[in-house]
């Protein structure tokens, strides 16, 4: 299965499709609100 790379933007439904880690500007409390209005972006694994 392909992975999305660092920089494409994450969702709640496809967030385990990078091929890093989903990260959120604001750090893991607003995560699911960043999420889901799209400001996570694939990025590096943590």
């Amino acid at each position: 299965k392909e992975c999305m790379v660092d920089g494409t933007v994450c969702y709640i439904h496809n967030h385990n499709d990078c091929c890093g880690s989903c990260l959120c500007l604001n750090g893991p409390i607003a995560r699911p609100w960043e999420m889901m209005v799209g400001n996570c972006k694939c990025g590096p694994k943590a």
